[in-house]
């Protein structure tokens, strides 16, 4: 039933069609092999994306690759520096043509060629070392464990499980990845020598582990913070959040990223999860001072830093949400200085949509519930205190300020708007979502993006505010 299911899946595709009919003029066509990737996602109903080939003669790669682009079927080839890997296109889809090899992790080694049978036996797992020889369409399986582990959803290793992951120990991370992506079962012996073995991923670089780490958490974040604690992964490469984040994952609420995150966002996001999953279940020290916040925020990135790459306008606005979140959570939001205002009108400004996710995942969680209002209960503390002590105006009266347009004001002024109309039921919200939409309406050409940066930042928050001017409070 798997063999005739994945032939359907390769009879409609028009990738592969397309290279059996280039081969034709090839000089070795039944030398060429699509292998793993795609013959693996056809097998467990998975979506493919990549198409790795391999050519069992010397230097076949080169030639190969060269005759698609010949044809005109391919990109331009691109070689890889340092690996035995040409990449090209056809129709828009990736390909990636290597020589059959003897070791896989020995991909930079001239005397590397092998035959079909010893680059099956050294590849990663035998999920990955089932092939298709295209002129002919004849699936091949050296290991017979590739069609096996297939149908029975089994993940083990295609040669010595110890040798495998100490050749390369990012295959750990691998084996989570791919048991978490097609529901795959971890073979007994393989999920032990992961355990022995998970302190070897130290010595990895860490673009590697973040790459995994990334693909792993995007898929699923309690599943795969789980599984990094469970074969011992964080243990050994944050033992400070792998301490707070074991106690805590019985108790929070489960969470995937929303779909077509983009990577810019996913990296917030996730960041954000585990930095909320570290602080929401740890005696918080003592925020008595900015530079005790800093301090703080400093170490949860560093500590966050051993198992994932931070960009830089990541790390930037990260800081700037988890300062907002203290100001909110602590004493300190009762006694803003003009430095944790802007703080604040940063952090719930433009990064409301982060914020929001922030303040569900402690709603739901049964450590601490908490709902939206009692977000806006806080900041009614915070407007009290600045309305009378900075700007006793009510929100008419600040709605007249803010159609002056004054540049140095005006941030501090819908700071204040949107607190009055939030905590103050008697204020007039007619009379606010009249404003937004004369400012939306007038924006174009009184360029109102351009007055100040926090104040394009407060404008989307009331934004936001309107949308949700008549509905419940989740």
């Amino acid at each position: 039933m798997l063999v005739q299911k994945i032939e359907e899946k390769i009879e409609q595709d028009s990738i592969i069609l397309e290279l059996r009919k280039s081969l034709k003029s090839f000089p070795h066509p039944n030398k060429v092999y699509l292998v793993g990737g795609v013959l693996r996602d056809y097998a467990l109903s998975a979506k493919n994306h990549d198409y790795d080939i391999v050519v069992e003669t010397p230097q076949g790669n080169e030639s190969l690759a060269k005759h698609l682009y010949d044809l005109g079927i391919s990109s331009k080839p691109h070689k890889f520096k340092n690996h035995n890997i040409i990449s090209c296109k056809i129709k828009g889809a990736q390909l990636q043509i290597s020589t059959t090899q003897t070791d896989h992790n020995r991909t930079n080694v001239e005397d590397n060629y092998g035959d079909l049978h010893s680059d099956a036996f050294s590849r990663d797992f035998t999920i990955n070392s089932l092939y298709l020889r295209i002129s002919d369409l004849t699936l091949i399986d050296p290991t017979q464990l590739a069609i096996e582990d297939l149908n029975a959803k089994i993940l083990r290793s295609a040669y010595d499980t110890e040798k495998c992951i100490m050749d390369d120990p990012l295959r750990i991370l691998r084996a989570i990845r791919f048991s978490l992506n097609f529901d795959l079962t971890i073979d007994r012996y393989f999920a032990e020598q992961m355990h022995k073995k998970s302190m070897l991923l130290k010595e990895l670089h860490i673009k590697r582990i973040s790459q995994e780490t990334i693909a792993i958490l995007r898929l699923s974040l309690n599943r795969g913070l789980k599984q990094f604690i469970h074969f011992g992964v964080l243990h050994h490469l944050s033992p400070t959040l792998n301490h707070t984040i074991s106690r805590a994952l019985s108790t929070i609420p489960p969470y995937d990223l929303p779909q077509n995150t983009n990577d810019d966002e996913a990296d917030i996001l996730l960041s954000l999860y585990i930095l909320w999953v570290y602080l929401h279940h740890q005696k918080h020290p003592d925020y008595s001072n900015t530079n005790s916040i800093d301090e703080t925020i400093e170490s949860l990135l560093s500590e966050l830093s051993r198992i994932m790459i931070i960009r830089r306008k990541a790390q930037s606005r990260l800081k700037t949400l988890i300062k907002s979140v203290f100001y909110l959570f602590t004493d300190q939001a009762n006694s803003l200085s003009d430095l944790s205002l802007r703080y604040m009108i940063w952090g719930i400004g433009d990064d409301w949509r982060y914020l929001s996710h922030y303040l569900k995942w402690t709603k739901d969680s049964s450590q601490e519930p908490l709902r939206y209002r009692l977000l806006i209960e806080k900041i009614d503390q915070t407007a009290h205190s600045l309305n009378k002590t900075t700007f006793p105006l009510d929100g008419n009266q600040i709605l007249e300020h803010v159609q002056i347009h004054e540049r140095p004001k005006i941030a501090s002024y819908l700071f204040l708007l949107r607190l009055k109309w939030l905590t103050d039921p008697s204020q007039d919200s007619t009379a606010l979502l009249n404003h937004l939409n004369f400012l939306k309406e007038h924006e174009a050409e009184q360029s109102i993006c351009e007055k100040t940066f926090v104040y394009q930042k407060n404008l989307n928050w009331l934004w936001h505010w309107a949308d949700w001017h008549d509905k419940e409070w989740i």
